[in-house]
């Protein structure tokens, strides 16, 4: 007994078996079916010799692709009409492709057993018919998730430094005005100098500038020195407002140059970087007694409540999309591979005005809501527009949609117990139906329930089980 004689007889069994067992296969081929093909190359009988000359053409066809993988009965040229055509072709076996047991998994059609559809019985496979229902037009572009660039910082240092100390670890959570670093610089440690010393004078300026009013009042001095005394006074202040400001620049606030004030010149060139906002400390090039250069970026702290996802539009789109704009607010629904179950609901604030000459595309901008914390900055996304204006498009329910090697399919309905694969594609799958483009009439009855089982008996060829012996 060959291999293909095993499999049948161990399918057959299974089919066989009482209610509670079906579970264990989606198939039960009919035995007479199996024995006509055991047999038909030993002993043809008479009665189908005319049948098989009536479809000699096609057997012709069937032996000469028997030299190639798979033996294609022409499946792929047939499309939605697959059912008409090959009723009409025997495989290299003598028989109608649909009926055979050795090849019809090649063209995807499955003959179920009459419990696994028994409704009474709550059979483990169901079917439903699909239905063109209203759906706003989609466009689908991909997309990235990047930084809301408005809730980003990037710290760097202003000046040259060593860092002296760390007070932030990568991923940590800070609020504005926390202290990230803190380095040691002699750059700073002149400028705390020259800050104290402009003070100093400062003081000695307003000293004589009143010393110089009073006498004057008196007439012991002369309106010159008087006036003498009163530039003195402007410069000093000018020269320490100079001061303050170069420290402003370098982060130091009002705070702490009152305390550089009382403290003197005890801390040196110790200078405390802080967070300008709330946020995540996404980025850190920082570590103990590492030199720091004015340029280099040390640490980055983004407020990742809200992201941007960026898409690109084609050039055919366009025009729907920026009317679709100026309507009013352009929704958007962006997933990912990480969650792709959950759809992220966003808005699209931003529609370039230029476009890559290379890829033919305008960039558009998503603003949408992360409070979660689940999209990431660099993930790649899927990103669906609903525009104006409701369309119809065939829907069926999502579990019905199964995929091969990045292929999606259905399996339509084609007799009491028979099936076929078919392919589809899907513009989108959302609240548990799927959105059919292509490959499916309305009102054709599929596969909803159960789909998985049929997957799974057309691919026993894959799996070694078709029609070698």
């Amino acid at each position: 007994m060959n291999k293909c004689t095993l499999i049948g007889v161990a399918v057959l069994a299974l089919a066989a078996c009482p209610r509670e067992q079906a579970g264990t296969t989606a198939v039960a081929p009919s035995a007479e079916q199996h024995k006509h093909d055991e047999h038909a190359e030993h002993d043809e009988p008479a009665e189908h010799v005319d049948e098989h000359a009536e479809h000699a053409e096609h057997a012709e066809h069937a032996e000469h692709a028997e030299g190639h993988e798979g033996h294609d009965h022409g499946l792929a040229e047939y499309g939605t009409d697959a059912l008409e055509k090959l009723a009409t072709v025997s495989c290299e076996h003598g028989t109608p492709v649909l009926e055979c047991d050795n090849c019809r998994f090649e063209v995807g059609a499955v003959e179920l057993a009459p419990a696994l559809l028994d409704k009474t019985r709550d059979g483990l496979v169901t079917t439903t018919r699909s239905e063109k229902l209203a759906a706003p037009r989609r466009v689908l572009l991909n997309g990235e998730v990047g930084f809301d660039e408005r809730k980003v910082v990037h710290v760097s240092p202003r000046i040259q430094g060593v860092v002296r100390q760390s007070f932030v670890d990568l991923g940590q959570q800070v609020q504005k005005g926390a202290r990230l670093i803190e380095i040691d610089s002699l750059e700073l440690g002149q400028l705390r100098s020259d800050f104290l010393q402009a003070r100093t004078r400062l003081t000695l300026a307003e000293d004589n500038a009143k010393r110089e009013e009073r006498l004057f009042e008196k007439q012991v001095t002369s309106g010159s020195e008087r006036q003498a005394a009163q530039a003195a006074l402007d410069e000093a202040r000018a020269a320490l407002s100079a001061a303050e400001e170069r420290l402003h620049l370098l982060g130091v606030s009002d705070e702490e140059l009152g305390a550089m004030a009382k403290q003197g010149a005890a801390r040196g060139g110790r200078l405390t970087i802080r967070s300008a906002i709330a946020g995540t400390v996404v980025a850190k090039h920082a570590v103990t007694g590492e030199r720091l250069a004015p340029d280099k970026e040390v640490l980055t702290v983004a407020d990742l409540s809200t992201v941007w996802v960026w898409g690109s539009v084609y050039e055919r789109d366009l025009g729907a999309v920026i009317a679709a704009k100026r309507a009013g607010a352009l929704r958007a629904e962006v997933r990912v591979a990480g969650f792709p179950e959950q759809a992220f609901a966003g808005e699209v604030d931003y529609i370039g005005a230029t476009m890559d000459e290379s890829t033919r595309t305008v960039r558009l901008r998503i603003t949408v809501d992360n409070a979660e914390g689940l999209l990431r900055p660099g993930m790649f996304a899927e990103v669906a527009l609903d525009l104006s204006g409701e369309g119809e498009v065939v829907q069926i329910p999502a579990e019905a949609v199964l995929s091969d090697e990045g292929q999606r399919f259905v399996f339509v309905r084609v007799g009491e117990r028979r099936f076929m694969r078919r392919d589809v594609q899907i513009e989108a799958l959302r609240d548990g139906r799927a959105r059919v483009s292509s490959g499916l009439r309305p009102g054709e009855e599929v596969v909803a329930k159960g789909a998985f089982l049929l997957k799974s008996d057309i691919l026993r060829e894959k799996m070694g089980a078709g029609c070698a012996d």
